[in-house]
């Protein structure tokens, strides 16, 4: 049940991210699309990966499931659906890699930072 628990709130922020990386790509990058712009959508996800590890220790798979989802709805809802959409999933499948490499090894990482801040002080 504990282990549902931290499930949802780890989705959810996970989802939240992945939809602000399609959200701010128009600002930072110039591009509706974040991958057209690919220093961008790999930096983004890489920090979305790291942010959303950091705030909630839930499954990995949740937060990658999350960031998908996230992202597959906003483009669904917010933007025109083109016929080379189905490409664009095998595009987000593709790139959200770089955030599900950034979130599971801070996963790792964190608890090891923790046990050693502990114990120095």
């Amino acid at each position: 049940m504990n282990r549902r628990r931290s499930s949802v709130p780890a989705f959810s922020l996970a989802m939240a991210a992945g939809a602000a990386i399609w959200a701010l790509s128009p600002l930072a990058s110039g591009h509706t699309e974040p991958w057209d712009s690919a220093l961008y959508y790999s930096v983004a996800l890489v920090l979305a990966g790291i942010g959303s590890a950091l705030v909630t220790s839930g499954p990995l798979s949740a937060l990658h499931a999350g960031c998908l989802i996230g992202q597959i709805l906003f483009a669904m809802t917010l933007l025109p659906i083109e016929p080379l959409f189905v490409v664009g999933i095998g595009f987000m499948l593709a790139w959200s890699l770089l955030f599900l490499a950034s979130a599971g090894l801070c996963l790792v990482v964190r608890p090891m930072l923790i046990r050693a801040f502990r114990q120095r002080f």
